[in-house]
C-alpha cells in the first residue's frame, strides 16, 4: 500500500513538527514530529537531543518519527532510533503514544523501510498506550510483558509469518485494537490461515 502523506493527527492529537526555535507548547494536545530529510547530514539522534533539551520535554505525551537517517533503505535500520528512545526514557516520562516510521512513498517505499527489534521501546516505556510502526523489513519483537498498551498498529508492504508469531508471543493484556497490514508475498508477506489462527484464541496476549 502506498502512503502519500504524513499523518496530521496521531493518538487524538494534532501533529506538529518540532522547531527548536519555538520549543514545546501545549504538549498534552500535540504529537511532536521529528524527521530527517533526504540527503540531510544529521540523523535522528541530533534532532531528538534538541527536543530533550526543552524544559517541557517531560510533559510530551505523543511523538511521531519519520526517517531516522537520510535514506532508510540503505543507511541503517531503526536501531539508531530505538536505542536513542531507550536512552531518553527518563526525560520522556509522560510518553503515551509513539509512531516509528511516518515515512511517505516519496521518501521510501514501505517495503524498503528497514526496521529492527521494537521490544526495547516497550520495555523502556511501560506507560505507553499506543504504538504504531511502519515498515516490515527486519521488524522483530522479542517477548515482553507490557500492561498498558491499548493499540498496536503495524503497517507493512509484507509482514512475515515469523514476525507475526513474535507479535502473538507478546504479553499485552490491555490491548484493545490490533491492526496488521499483511501485505504481499512479493515483499515478504508469507502469512496464511494457519499463521493467523491464534487470533481466534481468547487468551491471546493475556
Amino acid at each position: 500500500m502506498t502512503v502519500a502523506e504524513y499523518v496530521t493527527t496521531f493518538a487524538n492529537r494534532q501533529v506538529k513538527d518540532f522547531d527548536p526555535q519555538t520549543g514545546i507548547s501545549n504538549p498534552a494536545a500535540t504529537a511532536y514530529a521529528l524527521r530527517v530529510d533526504y540527503d540531510e547530514e544529521e540523523n535522528i539522534t541530533h534532532k531528538l537531543n534538541r527536543l530533550l533539551q526543552d524544559t517541557q520535554v517531560a510533559e510530551i505525551e505523543a511523538l511521531v518519527f519519520g526517517m531516522w537517517n537520510s535514506n532508510v533503505a540503505t543507511d541503517g535500520d531503526s536501531r539508531i532510533l530505538v536505542n536513542a528512545l531507550v536512552e531518553a526514557k527518563e526525560q520522556l516520562s509522560s510518553l503515551k503514544a509513539l509512531f516509528i516510521g511516518d515515512i511517505v512513498y516519496e521518501e521510501s517505499e514501505i517495503s524498503w523501510i528497514e526496521q529492527s527489534n521494537i521490544s526495547p521501546v516497550l520495555e523502556a516505556y511501560p506507560q505507553l498506550e499506543v504504538l504504531q510502526v511502519r515498515g516490515g523489513s527486519g521488524l522483530q519483537f522479542t517477548p515482553v510483558r507490557h500492561y498498558q498498551l491499548k493499540k498496536l498498529i503495524i503497517q507493512t508492504g509484507g509482514l512475515s509469518s515469523k514476525t507475526i508469531s513474535q507479535i502473538w508471543a507478546l504479553h499485552l493484556p490491555a490491548l484493545e485494537h490490533l491492526e496488521l497490514w499483511l501485505g504481499s508475498d512479493n515483499y515478504g508477506g508469507d502469512s496464511g490461515v494457519y499463521t493467523l489462527r491464534p487470533l481466534l484464541d481468547i487468551q491471546l496476549f493475556c
